[in-house]
């Protein structure tokens, strides 16, 4: 063996070595994550939320409307987020990927924004007709922010969200609660 092929060897074995142990098996989704994705999909998976509490000169959407579509036979789902402004619909605010990460055992939801706004963090099962989202939100220049969400299932056309500021000493500032409506 050659001097060439003695150094591959050992920095292979060296490699392999040092990698950290992998689990033989990904965590299964569970059902009440797979019940999260079905609910939000469901007849079309187009929700609206009247906006008239929050309107301003900066913030002229009379409703938003959120449209999730379910992905790898409802293993995941995507999503759109926009307004409707003067009857017409605005361009994609946020869009979201939400999916089940087997290596960490929880679900993941991703958003993408403008101006290169992303956020991404975990969701979990809140009792049996809650579920909430943890995610750090940041964009290019700006400093990164921790929020969350409290998704409230009212009854089957229809659910709540709360968003929330998590603060450093891990207390809740509520900011907005949005009242989303299935249209079917």
């Amino acid at each position: 063996m050659g001097d060439k092929q003695m150094r591959f060897l050992i920095l292979a074995l060296i490699t392999l070595l040092s990698a950290p142990a992998l689990a033989q098996d990904g965590a299964p989704i569970p059902d009440w994550y797979q019940e999260h994705v079905e609910f939000l999909t469901r007849d079309g998976g187009r929700w609206i939320a009247d906006n008239s509490e929050y309107m301003s000169e900066q913030e002229t959407a009379s409703a938003y409307v959120v449209v999730f579509s379910p992905s790898f036979g409802g293993a995941s789902m995507t999503g759109d987020l926009f307004g409707i402004d003067d009857g017409e619909n605005t361009v994609i605010f946020w869009e979201f990927r939400s999916f089940w990460d087997p290596v960490a055992g929880e679900a993941i939801m991703s958003q993408f924004g403008w101006g290169g706004a992303y956020g991404s963090g975990r969701t979990w099962a809140d009792g049996e007709m809650a579920y909430r989202t943890d995610q750090i939100f940041s964009g290019p220049g700006q400093p990164s922010r921790r929020e969350g969400h409290l998704f409230s299932i009212i009854d089957d056309n229809t659910h709540d969200t709360t968003a929330y500021t998590i603060n450093q000493d891990g207390s809740q500032t509520p900011s907005r609660t949005y009242r989303w409506v299935r249209e079917v």
